[in-house]
């Protein structure tokens, strides 16, 4: 491992163009807050990074109280590295790590209450990979703790944790291979997930009229029955819905051995735009927001004999 001030890493960084920290190990593994796809756009500079939001820059002042409490609750003393960490044998991989001692690497998260079932075992997963590659940089010449602050009122730490070597021959698998793409570019590469969509519609704003040959027609008859078959379950569970709307009767409450049921008058307030508009149009241009979004839909051609 070499260790470089951030001065050394910012000159370092121009040559390896990217770079695969801590963070990333965690979403490569399946654990991060980010898809991987939007990772990989946001790497390439295909779309924006989000910046540091309050939560975030709070979290970062937390994390001294944090490392107050970890020693004193553990009784070990802990300093924070003033350097980048950086593999000799793959020198796009880093870590920027929150704190050391003599014989541990230790990971800090702050987390919300909504959080709280992550650390059920012990810890989140994403923390655990990400502290599998610190260890990793360092030789596995030291073990690891995660402590984290949930909900600002709970504070928990990990037992010690050794270097898991096969959990870290993934991380490095999965980071080359990362690394090999983002060289390449090569998008095709990386799997597109149904979290992926803020960033392709960052990717893709504008809107170019000229129709194209779309080079992937099993995606289209892939949508297509998947549509058929989200419709066919809705009706059929509209019908299901119906029967047990039957069988309840005007009664309000109903249960079995393992369930409860609930059918009640709900009332709700309904703002009447089209009355408004009508009988306020000056008003209703006044406080009217447009707001653009593309719409992709697909639709099936009909077959030449199906047209006879």
């Amino acid at each position: 491992m070499i260790k470089m001030n951030w001065e050394q890493y910012r000159k370092h960084k121009q040559k390896i163009k990217y770079s695969v920290g801590g963070g990333d190990a965690a979403i490569l593994m399946g654990y991060g807050w980010t898809p991987i796809f939007t990772r990989f756009l946001e790497k390439l500079g295909d779309i924006e990074k989000p910046e540091g939001t309050e939560a975030m820059e709070i979290g970062l002042e937390i994390e001294e109280t944090i490392d107050k409490i970890f020693q004193k609750r553990t009784g070990i003393e802990t300093r924070k590295p003033a350097d980048i960490w950086v593999s000799e044998e793959y020198p796009y991989i880093v870590g920027a790590v929150d704190r050391v001692s003599d014989k541990h690497v230790i990971e800090y998260k702050n987390t919300s209450e909504y959080m709280k079932d992550k650390w059920d075992d012990g810890y989140p997963m994403s923390a655990y990979y990400q502290l599998q590659l610190y260890l990793w940089l360092d030789g596995n010449n030291r073990t690891g703790y995660i402590a984290g602050l949930i909900g600002g009122n709970k504070f928990t730490v990990s037992d010690e944790i050794q270097p898991d070597e096969s959990a870290q021959a993934d991380i490095i698998i999965k980071a080359q291979e990362f690394y090999q793409n983002l060289l390449d570019r090569n998008y095709e590469a990386i799997e597109i997930t149904d979290k992926d969509s803020d960033a392709i519609k960052q990717k893709y704003d504008k809107q170019v009229e000229d129709d194209i040959l779309f080079p992937k027609e099993e995606l289209l008859e892939k949508e297509r029955v998947m549509a058929e078959q989200i419709s066919e379950l809705k009706k059929e569970r509209k019908k299901v819905k119906n029967k047990i709307r039957w069988v309840m009767m005007d009664f309000s409450n109903a249960h079995t051995d393992n369930y409860k049921l609930s059918n009640k008058i709900q009332t709700s307030n309904r703002f009447d735009s089209k009355k408004f508009k009508k009988e306020q149009p000056d008003l209703y241009k006044k406080y009217l927001k447009e707001n653009k979004y593309k719409v992709l839909r697909v639709k099936k051609i009909k077959d030449k004999l199906d047209k006879k």
